[in-house]
């Protein structure tokens, strides 16, 4: 799947805890592939940042806002990260970093292609989250018999959730398809700088994420 990074027109803004104090304070107001600065801003032994980005993410219209968490100890060691997805104020999707992950991840950073911390929990994760796309025809995911495409993928999902009516299934699937083929948005979430968890698109019969590919 060809991968187009997406930055949405309001970005995110950061808020960051210092000490001696119970306020939090803005450190920067656009994520770009600069984020380089803030190493430098973390006079709190403590990291307790909160970055929102606002994006259609259910394709209908209106923005949603993706609110990432990241925090630990300090920028000396493993950071915690979440992600919480609000579409009209209603929760639609939480993610967290398992610990064994956030310790892996402190063990590699500074690793060719891999980057610094700052780096990719400020910038890099919150602006690969969402994925614009946009597929042809030819694209293997469509293909009937593609063991990890769209036909044997979303079954499984709606079945684990329920829908077994095979008429929903086909309406999902038309659904799912039209959007990809038109442009739209999907849930990508980093496992690190250098790989993703399979995609995933909102379908809002369930309102739910569902994978729909593998690779």
């Amino acid at each position: 799947m060809m991968r187009q990074m997406l930055f949405p027109v309001l970005c995110a803004i950061i808020l960051t805890s210092f000490p001696n104090s119970t306020a939090s304070v803005p450190a920067a107001l656009v994520l770009s592939d600069d984020a380089f600065f803030f190493e430098q801003r973390w006079a709190a032994p403590r990291v307790d940042s909160t970055i929102v980005v606002l994006i259609d993410i259910t394709d209908d219209g209106l923005l949603d806002s993706l609110i990432v968490r990241v925090e630990g100890e300090s920028m000396e060691r493993p950071l915690h990260w979440s992600v919480e997805i609000k579409s009209e104020g209603r929760a639609i999707y939480r993610h967290s970093s398992d610990r064994a992950t956030d310790t892996w991840l402190d063990e590699h950073f500074g690793e060719p292609g891999w980057g610094d911390e700052a780096s990719f929990y400020f910038s890099t994760l919150p602006g690969r989250l969402a994925e614009s796309v946009q597929l042809t025809d030819r694209n293997t995911m469509f293909q009937r018999d593609a063991p990890n495409g769209i036909y044997a993928l979303i079954p499984q999902e709606l079945k684990k959730r329920g829908v077994s009516d095979q008429s929903e299934i086909d309406a999902v699937i038309a659904g799912i398809i039209e959007r990809l083929k038109t442009g739209t948005v999907v849930l990508s979430i980093p496992i690190s700088p250098l790989q993703d968890r399979a995609p995933m698109i909102y379908v809002p019969e369930i309102g739910e994420f569902l994978t729909f590919y593998k690779e």
